[in-house]
């Protein structure tokens, strides 16, 4: 619980042992006085199940991005759980592969917030309380979590609430996964500015551009090295050539009981294994940076939907040549890509009858698509809106898979990760920002 501060008053306990306060007792003592309520303000990560033998119901709740999973099994008798999903296919219940979650995973698209690759087996979405009536034979209902801001002060900044998403505990030995990204930089840059005389280490993967001649133009050694010389950490790289992602890809479905979503998952896994050797406790990425804050290119589409053409084309131009990218190209990117080739898609599929067209991986076979495609035609469009888009892109599905994927591997090092872009109140902050400050003069 991050915000521990603000219910210590529930406990009649002084401000000062806050950190003492357990979050069992804080969770129990505010459900007991406001019931589902209490959870609108509650920041922090967590997976929480809760007995209610006054009004006969389990109840589930999670936290705003899900950070930590929660899957289950029901039927109208039992009720299995856990927070991994490896443990909970030990239970003795009858595993069905699901096939429809098969499409969604090789059309590299997810559409599901709560199934998995096991019919009837399934998670607890994100930013939602699921509740399970004792008295009706597990009837089971789910409601998303109404959120209200903590912040009094309108006038609090991003750097802010930047720092206390980090929250960087110098007694515990910590750790930076450092991509050389802005984002992941940026949090090495913030522990380094106000944790002065803070020692933590830095964790990075590039290829050996000798042998992966194609790596060349898209290596970020350069900018990891800008960073660890800047920051003077104690830099660890791995040299991923000498890795091969399909025998990861088989151990990490043997150990873990779901196949990696997203390609990053196995360099999650050597950064934690060497993380877990050097007895590190904590470490961060900047996972969720790109779309908590937003590119600003949703802006860029809003300016010619809204006519205001010469504004259009300043940025536009502006754009092209801050980031040496022709028009063309992110005129392709930001309307064909991530817009026109769906609706297009969508209204072919809508004609047809059969399910969207770029949902359909190749290397499935046409009648194993047609039988289990059907989810798809519900498929929810993306936003035309710069603020509705963004919105939509901060609560995509991909979010709560990606951390349901990686925290087993930060579990089974016993190492805790911190995930600063994915702060509900930084999440809020950047919501709230205007589209057109986001991208301002290319």
């Amino acid at each position: 619980i991050f915000n521990k501060n603000n219910y210590v008053d529930l406990l009649k306990k002084e401000d000062s042992i806050a950190n003492k306060v357990s979050n069992l007792e804080i969770v129990a003592k505010g459900y007991e006085l406001y019931g589902e309520k209490f959870f609108e303000k509650l920041r922090g990560k967590f997976s929480i199940v809760i007995l209610d033998k006054y009004n006969d119901q389990i109840i589930f709740i999670r936290d705003r991005s899900g950070l930590i999973p929660l899957y289950f099994y029901n039927d109208k008798s039992s009720l299995f759980f856990s927070i991994n999903l490896k443990d909970l296919l030990n239970y003795k219940f009858k595993k069905i592969l699901n096939k429809e979650k098969i499409v969604e995973y090789f059309s590299l698209y997810n559409f599901s917030k709560t199934s998995t690759f096991y019919k009837g087996v399934k998670r607890v979405e994100a930013n939602s309380i699921l509740k399970f009536d004792l008295n009706k034979s597990m009837k089971m209902s789910t409601k998303k979590i109404k959120k209200t801001s903590q912040f009094q002060d309108s006038n609090i900044n991003f750097i802010d609430i930047f720092k206390k998403a980090i929250d960087f505990n110098k007694f515990k030995k910590s750790g930076v996964m450092l991509s050389g990204g802005i984002d992941s930089a940026s949090i090495a840059c913030s522990i380094r500015d106000n944790y002065l005389g803070s020692q933590f280490s830095t964790y990075s993967m590039d290829y050996d551009s000798n042998s992966y001649s194609y790596y060349k133009k898209s290596s970020e050694k350069k900018y990891q090295d800008i960073i660890k010389d800047k920051i003077q950490s104690n830099h660890i790289r791995f040299d991923g050539s000498k890795f091969n992602p399909i025998d990861e890809s088989e151990n990490f479905l043997e150990e873990y009981g779901q196949p990696f979503y997203f390609p990053n998952s196995y360099i999650f896994n050597w950064i934690c294994k060497k993380a877990k050797e050097d007895k590190i406790e904590v470490l961060y990425s900047g996972i969720g940076g790109d779309t908590s804050v937003s590119w600003g290119y949703e802006s860029l589409r809003e300016r010619l939907f809204k006519l205001r053409l010469f504004d259009f084309y300043k940025e536009l131009k502006l754009l092209s040549k801050n980031r040496k990218v022709s028009r063309k190209t992110i005129l392709k990117h930001i309307f064909l890509d991530d817009i026109l080739s769906i609706y297009l898609s969508k209204i072919k599929s809508f004609k047809s009858g059969k399910p969207i067209s770029i949902f359909q991986p190749p290397i499935l076979k046409k009648d194993f698509l047609q039988s289990y495609s059907k989810q798809y035609k519900s498929f929810v469009m993306p936003p035309l809106m710069a603020h509705k888009y963004h919105k939509y892109v901060v609560n995509a599905p991909d979010h709560q898979n990606i951390n349901e994927l990686i925290f087993p591997i930060f579990n089974n090092s016993d190492i805790e990760h911190i995930p600063p872009f994915y702060d509900e109140d930084l999440i809020n902050t950047c919501l709230n920002v205007s589209p057109y400050l986001k991208l301002k003069n290319g």
